[in-house]
């Protein structure tokens, strides 16, 4: 059965009718479709782990995994240099317009994912130990950290090969290798929990990313090589302005908020009994993640399609942005608001010792109705070129976050981290509206 099949069959007549007539509603349709696809085997699965993983290793080793995690994650924003995007946006934009031009730049932006990444991996290495004791207060995690490193450069390039998909709109083939590599990455990484502890689960990360980092890389040559664009070194360095006017801005708006949010956390650890409480915070943010997947993927085509519109039909772009913006929110607060009623059962799941922190996921369950808004409104920032002020809306979140980590985090620990998050979370996507509104005045 055909995708249009199953459209026409599933859909209501008028909503299929209407995708049907529209191009960019096909287009739209095809992304969420495969990443809805995608959504629901990854989280299951990734879900499925965590639990695996709490019961293993207990809530303070839990808490442990998450600041692994949160590390992990905050390095890579580095890392990554805003590669990501600008590689989604350029594809879409140039791919058939461009060629020679896109093959340069992809070269650049090959090269530059390489070079950050293995400066990352070897800063991680040689100061893995004096992290792990000073900064974590966990001599033991000195190790994981190292590991962390090689898993940053895997997150790095494969950020950019997937971004190559992305451009081109190749959904399915995105889909079907971030499920695969979680499915097997899933099964490596409990088992190796089972047998080596925390170290296992982090060498079971770090295996998952090469497979997937592999996996990325196979197709997307195969589908550069099919578009005829010649990946080439040699003139990349003219297209630096793409990196300098969409990949650093993107970086230093997200890594002030991501280290601010590790910051959060570390003191969070540092409090007397601070990885248990750091332990229920990553357990109940597993369900934050589970209910802004399903809008995230529903976006998964906007803003290839986004940056295709720019110059064709902006009229129809500044609707369509008031329609994301308004339908991901609800979207986002529909699917909170059970997580938010089933939080104290839901807690039970990674065991008895969780079950008392169940307001600290009621609270987490909330943030996805702000964050897909950020997401839609970041879009149009870096789509319609003013990514820079992107920097204020941070920092509204940064000052925010701020406060919390003064006030709110030594009063109430791991409740106090999520008031945080939930207060800096609002107060940026009220900043980015705002911006929103005064660039697209009509």
């Amino acid at each position: 059965m055909t995708l249009n099949a199953i459209a026409e069959a599933l859909l209501p007549v008028h909503l299929y009718q209407r995708l049907a007539a529209s191009d960019v509603g096909k287009r739209l349709a095809r992304g969420s479709f495969w990443s809805l696809i995608n959504a629901l085997v990854m989280k299951t699965a990734t879900l499925a782990q965590a639990i695996f993983l709490a019961h293993i290793l207990g809530i303070a080793g839990f808490g442990e995994w998450g600041i692994l995690l949160s590390t992990s994650a905050m390095v890579c924003v580095f890392a990554s240099f805003g590669l990501v995007t600008t590689t989604t946006k350029h594809v879409a934009q140039w791919r058939n317009s461009e060629p020679e031009r896109l093959g340069r730049l992809l070269g650049l932006l090959q090269l530059s994912a390489l070079v950050m990444g293995l400066i990352t991996c070897g800063v991680l290495i040689v100061a893995a130990a004096s992290l792990a004791e000073h900064m974590l207060a966990a001599p033991q995690l000195a190790r994981p950290l190292a590991i962390i490193g090689c898993v940053v450069l895997m997150q790095v390039l494969s950020g950019v090969y997937e971004g190559v998909l992305t451009g081109m709109e190749c959904f399915r083939d995105s889909a079907i290798i971030r499920g695969f590599s979680t499915i097997i990455g899933v099964v490596i990484t409990v088992v190796l929990t089972l047998y080596f502890g925390l170290t296992g689960a982090i060498f079971g990360l770090l295996l998952t990313n090469l497979l997937l980092a592999s996996l990325f890389a196979w197709r997307a040559f195969a589908l550069i090589h099919k578009a005829d664009i010649r990946v080439r070194l040699k003139g990349c360095w003219g297209e630096w302005k793409a990196i300098r006017d969409f990949a650093l801005p993107t970086v230093l708006a997200g890594l002030m908020v991501m280290v601010a949010m590790w910051v959060a956390q570390l003191v969070l650890v540092r409090q007397p009994g601070g990885y248990e409480e750091m332990g229920a915070y990553q357990a109940a943010n597993q369900w934050r993640v589970m209910v802004i997947f399903l809008p995230t993927q529903l976006l998964a085509a906007y803003f290839p399609v986004m940056s295709s519109l720019i110059t064709t039909d902006p009229m129809y772009l500044r609707h369509l942005q008031k329609q994301m913006l308004t339908s991901m929110m609800l979207l986002a607060l529909g699917l909170a608001l059970p997580v938010v009623f089933l939080a104290p059962w839901l807690m039970q799941l990674y065991g008895v010792v969780f079950a008392d922190f169940w307001p600290v996921l009621a609270l987490l369950a909330l943030i996805p109705v702000f964050d897909i808004g950020h997401v839609v409104l970041q879009n149009a920032a870096i789509a319609q070129s003013y990514a820079w002020t992107l920097i204020w809306s941070n920092l509204v979140m940064v000052a925010t976050i701020a406060i919390g980590v003064v006030w709110l985090i030594p009063e109430y620990l791991g409740l106090g981290l999520a008031m945080t998050l939930l207060l800096g979370y609002a107060t940026r996507v009220l900043a980015e509206y705002l911006i929103y509104r005064s660039r697209n005045l009509t």
